[in-house]
């Protein structure tokens, strides 16, 4: 894994055009997050109940109904202090915080996802 300092952003932009919020860390990593893709992964209480102590209620984020148009696109992006982003979803969802070291971990480049699956993998192996 990366330091810490390589896990800070340099330069946030949202491309509403192409659906994207682009992150460019300190290390020189670039990220690309789709609109679907962040409401999804949204990582409040509401939506991963299980990630905060409470059951499998709520907004399971493979249910999350996403549609084409205004449903997921951020209506607002504000800074959480230093440590993360607040995304104020078209469908009102404005609870989610998205910090620096949660975006790194979920970003969708090839290199990242071959090391989610590969830990995965030998996750699975181990409790197997």
């Amino acid at each position: 894994m990366s330091n810490v300092g390589a896990r800070k952003p340099e330069e946030i932009a949202l491309d509403m055009t192409q659906r994207i919020l682009q992150i460019k860390w300190q290390d020189g990593h670039i990220s690309q997050y789709g609109f679907d893709a962040l409401r999804r992964a949204c990582p409040c209480a509401e939506c991963r109940p299980w990630t905060h102590g409470g059951g499998a209620v709520g907004v399971m984020p493979d249910k999350v109904r996403l549609a084409t148009g205004d449903i997921v696109s951020p209506q607002d992006v504000s800074f959480v202090g230093s440590y993360a982003l607040n995304i104020h979803f078209a469908d009102g969802h404005t609870t989610g915080i998205y910090t620096w070291p949660y975006l790194r971990d979920i970003c969708p480049c090839p290199d990242h996802t071959a090391q989610r699956a590969a830990a995965q993998s030998a996750s699975d192996l181990r409790q197997g």
